[in-house]
């Protein structure tokens, strides 16, 4: 018996769709200065970037993890989870799943400087 839908999976494993990560990382190198800050939640940019991109912490992970996963409330302490300043924002899959960033997202506070399959890159407006 042969799986029938096995010849799309292999396919899909050997040639995945473009979900913009390549483009976003030509633009993390050609647009955001060096010394910046990007916060995100996008743990494939650690890969391939040479830009200094800050996560969550642990403790933040974990407040968002039983917040999605179990449906519990975000502490009131939780309202500013970006502490780090950043000058961009990256926000992916997860970054929009999570809404993390949503609160920052307006036009007075970010300026869109690329948007590229799931991937939108913010310059943070000081």
């Amino acid at each position: 018996m042969v799986y029938q839908g096995l010849p799309d999976k292999v396919y899909n494993v050997l040639h995945p769709s473009d979900n913009g990560y390549r483009h976003m990382v030509t633009v993390l190198q050609r647009t955001v200065p060096e010394g910046a800050i990007v916060a995100s939640w996008e743990w494939e940019f650690s890969i391939e970037s040479d830009r200094r991109i800050i996560y969550p912490p642990t403790q933040v992970v974990n407040v968002y993890t039983r917040y999605l996963m179990l449906c519990q409330r975000l502490p009131d302490n939780m309202h500013d989870a970006i502490s780090s300043d950043p000058d961009y924002i990256l926000v992916g899959s997860f970054g929009s799943w999570t809404k993390m960033y949503d609160r920052y997202i307006n036009p007075r506070n970010l300026q869109l400087v690329a948007r590229h399959g799931v991937y939108s890159l913010y310059r943070v407006v000081k």
